[in-house]
């Protein structure tokens, strides 16, 4: 969690929007995978560190969790969390044509 409350009150905005994303645990959202993963390594016996990381959500949709090494140096095993991205110009360019859809469908319904 950053110690900087501007960059904490953007993580917890980053948090609450993950609750419109899947995950990998039927039933549960991005936001509860996310908070479950940290809850669950910090009562486990002995905790791993947590990285997160980014996939790409067209592969993959849902927020992930994994244990495994998040880079390929990195010789301790993590806790890998997995957020799914859209590369900007991609995100843009799904939103526009999602508005002219719906701008089309507007004008058949009159």
């Amino acid at each position: 969690m950053p110690q900087d409350w501007t960059e904490r009150r953007r993580w917890y905005r980053f948090l609450e929007h993950l609750r419109t994303y899947p995950s990998d645990l039927a039933g549960v959202n991005g936001h509860d995978r996310v908070i479950r993963a940290f809850k669950d390594d910090l009562e486990c016996e002995k905790p791993l560190p947590v990285s997160i990381v980014c996939h790409s959500a067209a592969q993959d949709p849902r927020v992930t969790v994994a244990h495994g090494r998040p880079v390929v140096f990195s010789l301790e095993t993590h806790v890998i969390v997995s957020i799914p991205t859209t590369p900007g110009r991609e995100a843009r360019q799904n939103l526009a044509e999602e508005a002219r859809n719906r701008r089309v469908q507007k004008r058949g319904k009159k």
